[in-house]
């Protein structure tokens, strides 16, 4: 843990993340999102700004760090190959930025969407996940890639020098986007390590977890048992695709094939709660408001009109 290497104890590192030093000791342990979010946190309070810490733990990132999904790209055939099944799994992987990749005639880029994460964790996560792309790519293709052009749409930090020192690259900041630039050429690069064998075995394997993890239920249906566990405080889209460890774009995607929107999905719970609270309970209407996460009474009086007509008080007076 790189907290221990400038001296920080393991209990400092995991201070008020719910992770116990049993948890990180048992194999099948997974840090979710928001976990590590804090983690990172407390590295970044704890130790000295001008440490390059992104970078550092970018490069400790291997495709052996990443188990299947790491392995399936080292025995990829091409860089191409790589690259589509690093895309198409990325979700299995530690990286939190959005990953999109723009493949044109003589350029390719690979974006780095940093749109949805925290504001304060945004300039780490994003220098970190560059990094562990090119710490990745070095690992399947041992050299230094001929990139045209590494960009992060983020100011300089203070140990911007340290990039072209640690990782052989210059960094562009304050640009449009963050993303990495090469020549569409190289993706027909083959690579040493390819094995079909190997890689059908480890695609397969990512495709089961895939699997695993879709089969605890839809997403919709994940999305309504967080948000019934505290209908007064109902998180924002970005909040619960932390807490579900996806990306945003990747929630979005999920419920639109399922054919519901993140709002009509808390709408639908509210209405539902509402009903039952007002036909079951002696609860105020202002205090069903409350309870469902309304700041202001006349809001959800508005919310109820909608969905059946009449006003909360004359639905009661109804049952």
């Amino acid at each position: 843990m790189i907290g221990q290497q400038y001296g920080l104890t393991p209990e400092s590192c995991i201070e008020n993340t719910h992770i116990s030093l049993d948890d990180l000791s048992q194999p099948n342990f997974e840090v979710k999102a928001e976990q590590e979010f804090l983690v990172i946190r407390n590295l970044l309070k704890l130790l000295d700004p001008t440490l390059p810490l992104s970078i550092e733990a970018g490069l400790r990132h291997h495709t052996t760090t990443f188990g299947a999904w790491g392995f399936a790209i080292l025995s990829s055939q091409t860089m191409k190959e790589a690259l589509h099944f690093a895309m198409r799994y990325f979700q299995l992987s530690s990286i939190f930025c959005n990953l999109e990749v723009i493949q044109e005639d003589i350029y390719t880029l690979l974006i780095f969407d940093h749109s949805q994460l925290p504001d304060d964790l945004a300039c780490f996560l994003v220098e970190r996940d560059l990094i562990t792309v090119i710490s990745i790519q070095r690992d399947v293709l041992p050299i230094q890639f001929p990139v045209m052009s590494i960009n992060i749409a983020l100011p300089a930090p203070v140990y911007a020098d340290k990039f072209p020192e640690l990782t052989g690259y210059p960094i562009q900041f304050n640009q449009p986007r963050s993303c990495i630039i090469f020549e569409s050429s190289l993706l027909d690069l083959p690579l040493p390590q390819a094995d079909p064998f190997i890689r059908a075995r480890y695609e397969e394997e990512c495709q089961q977890l895939w699997t695993r993890r879709s089969s605890l239920g839809s997403y919709s249906q994940k999305v309504r048992n967080i948000l019934l566990q505290q209908p007064s405080q109902m998180p924002r889209i970005d909040e619960m695709a932390a807490h579900l460890q996806v990306n945003l774009r990747t929630l979005q995607r999920h419920l639109a094939i399922e054919e519901v929107t993140y709002e009509q999905l808390i709408d639908d719970i509210r209405k539902d709660l509402a009903e039952d609270l007002l036909k079951t309970t002696n609860l105020t209407v202002e205090e069903v408001a409350i309870q469902l996460g309304y700041s202001e009474v006349s809001a959800f009086s508005r919310a109820f009109k909608r969905w059946k007509g009449i006003s909360p008080r004359n639905f009661r007076w109804q049952k």
